[in-house]
């Protein structure tokens, strides 16, 4: 008697706002297919909330193929390719991988891959990545155009509830943030404010119960809390884009031409920053890159202008930012 081919079914799904049930389901299209080829399905794997742009972050698909090194099966079964992954080099790597291993590799929409499906299927996943990428932009720039905010909750402000991308000020925050550049205005250095906080036993914006100086001054393409325009009431979106080192999966900001930045008033804060009385020309010391008779960003008096203005600012009664 023939001794049955053995399987391990793979699926994946993206997004935390997706469901396990999507796991189920592709699982239970594989044994289907498997049950009307004739398999064996030995085994089970499946990522969760993992994109398909990217290897990284994949354990159960290492496990996978480190199984299919060792010859534990003799097929992987998935839905489509694209649970496998969308990059076009990515998914010739593993089918590479997997013809030397002698492992099949096979879809319940496809039958068994071969060169050309895995070569067109890359493809139409990289231009999927890159289609839904400039959609998300369209609508992240149609919501600015509203007023909104787009991305993270600023420390100091919160979300308001029922109504994406508004923001009012968080009194608990604001109370911090006040502190923060308080001391720092008098000359407390970034390093002593952190301990500071730390040793009042105050939660650091992710969470952590150690605050780092480099919360106050940034590193890298992005500043930090001192130099953040978002306190002075200005806030610019599209300033950067994020980048994938295809080497260590680490991400990087990238700077965008100035040209496709969109500038959008913070209307939480103009009203106080009118009460200041300082010209508009004193803020944008802050954060702009260092040039001649001008000091570096990171020193004090660049940021003097935000810094004079900033506990007005934030004193004023909590508003949304729309």
């Amino acid at each position: 008697m023939t001794k049955p081919r053995t399987a391990a079914l793979y699926a994946r799904f993206s997004s935390d706002i997706q469901k396990d049930v999507s796991i189920d389901d592709q699982f239970a299209l594989c044994e289907t297919y498997a049950k009307r080829e004739g398999l064996k399905v030995i085994s089970r794997f499946s990522d969760r909330a993992k994109s398909g742009s990217s290897l990284f972050d994949r354990d159960q698909l290492l496990e996978l193929m480190i199984a299919a090194k060792a010859r534990k099966y003799d097929a992987i079964l998935v839905e489509s390719l694209d649970r496998l992954s969308r990059d076009t080099a990515d998914l010739a790597g593993l089918f590479k991988k997997l013809k030397f291993y002698g492992v099949d590799l096979l879809t319940v929409n496809e039958g068994q891959a071969t060169d050309l499906h895995v070569g067109l299927r890359g493809i139409v996943g990289a231009m999927y990545l890159k289609d839904l990428g400039d959609k998300v932009r369209r609508h992240h720039f149609g919501r600015v155009r509203e007023g909104k905010v787009m991305g993270i909750v600023t420390y100091g402000y919160k979300s308001v509830a029922g109504k994406p991308g508004e923001r009012e000020i968080d009194p608990d925050k604001a109370a911090v943030v006040r502190r923060i550049f308080a001391e720092y205005a008098k000359g407390v250095s970034p390093r002593d404010i952190a301990l500071g906080l730390t040793r009042d036993g105050i939660a650091s914006p992710n969470g952590a119960e150690a605050w780092s100086q480099q919360t106050f001054m940034g590193g890298g393409a992005r500043g930090g809390m001192i130099g953040n325009r978002i306190y002075i009431g200005e806030l610019t979106y599209n300033k950067y884009h994020t980048v994938r080192d295809p080497e260590t999966g680490g991400y990087c900001n990238r700077a965008n031409p100035e040209g496709e930045h969109s500038p959008q008033r913070y209307r939480t804060c103009a009203s106080s920053i009118k009460a200041c009385g300082r010209p508009r020309r004193r803020f944008a010391e802050a954060g702009r890159p260092s040039g001649p008779g001008r000091p570096p960003p990171h020193t004090g008096a660049a940021r003097r202008g935000l810094i004079t203005c900033f506990p007005a600012c934030f004193a004023a009664e909590p508003a949304t930012a729309t």
